[in-house]
This record gives C-alpha cells, structure tokens and sequence, in this order.
C-alpha cells in the first residue's frame, strides 16, 4: 500500500532506505519491516531515537516528468535496538500523558518494548518517505526533527505527526492491533492506533 511509513529492523546502521534495498543481496546485509502505518507516523516509533541519531540521505525524485530527476537531502533516524530500547525505557511517562491514564498508557508502552526487545537484528530506522512526499517532503523533515528534540514541543509535534488528538481517550492495544470492530468510535480508534505502533510482533 503506498502512503505508509515503514520501521526498519537492519543488519547495518544506516537511515538511508536505497542503500538498504541495494544491499541487500549482499553477505551479512538485510533488513526487515517491523512496523507499519498508513499516513502518519506512530508515537512509539518517535520514542526509539534522539535528535543526534539523524542522519541525512538523498532522495531523487521527479516533480514533473518532462523534466530531469530533483535531489533533496532529508534527515532521517536511525541507531541500535539497544538504545532504543533504553530510550523507550525512559518514555513511560509521556505514554501515561499522552494516553490520559496512567495503566493505559503503561500497556501501550509495554507492547512498545515487548516488541523491541523482540527484534532480531541489530539496529532499527524509520522510511517514513512515501508519507513525506505526501506534501513538502523539506518542511516534513523538519517537523520529523522537532519531534525528535526531546521537548515538550516535540510531543506536541509527535501528536500531531502520529494524528493522535488530545482529550479522546484511546481503546485498549489489543483492539488496535485487531484494526477495531464495526461500532467503534472512530476518533478513539484513531488515536489507539497511534499509539500502538503498528508491530507486526504484537498483532
């Protein structure tokens, strides 16, 4: 499905997702989609990295096919399962708060780690680019790297990258990673999604 972002479980560390998919028939190269979501990035996902893990990477594209390729450079995350781990370790709180409630976001969180620790290779990233070029891929990273400052406006610009909406209280993981059931509310629905993170371990 196009529009989706894509969390990378990689054998290298590298943020760049062409390197990844031309490598990959090389020994000891592979990589793995993890996690998914359509249109937005999740919350956890944001949890795994910090501000200097951000690595830049060119992307060619054609804004108008009577015209040559464009390139861009764009930031994008990677580092160790390790360290996203730790770094998930530190980020209950923020689940508790953004959740509403405190034993709701704590399940969200340890779905958010039963998955990481869960993951086979060594390093983890984030091919968020079909979304990206949704709109102004420039003004896209740079909202990317706000949320990764470590702030209390980064949270606001995770919520608003994940699509997760203040004062909705979310469903319970386990009904996010079903995809919801018909008669659900759409808007809390939404917001479970967001926070669950799209782990294909978990679902």
């Amino acid at each position: 499905m196009a529009n989706r972002a894509l969390l990378l479980n990689t054998s290298v560390l590298t943020s760049n997702p062409f390197a990844l998919a031309r490598d990959a028939d090389k020994p000891g190269n592979s990589y793995a989609e993890v996690a998914e979501a359509d249109y937005a990035i999740p919350v956890p996902w944001f949890f795994c990295f910090k501000a200097d893990d951000i690595q830049l990477v060119t992307v060619e594209f054609d804004e108008d096919e009577d015209e040559d390729e464009e390139a861009i450079e764009v930031g994008l995350p990677c580092t160790t399962v390790a360290k996203a781990i730790d770094n998930m370790a530190q980020a209950l709180p923020h689940f508790e708060a953004i959740a509403g409630d405190q034993a709701l976001g704590r399940a969200y969180w340890q779905t958010a780690m039963d998955a990481l620790t869960a993951l086979p290779l060594p390093y983890l990233t984030i091919n968020p680019l079909e979304i990206m070029f949704m709109g102004d891929p420039l003004e896209y990273a740079d909202e990317m790297a706000q949320a990764f400052a470590g702030d209390a406006a980064a949270i606001a610009q995770i919520k608003n990258l994940a699509g997760y909406t203040d004062g909705i209280a979310p469903y319970q993981p386990e009904l996010a990673a079903g995809g919801g059931a018909p008669g659900m509310d759409n808007a809390r629905l939404a917001n479970a999604v967001a926070l669950h993170g799209g782990f294909h371990n978990s679902m």
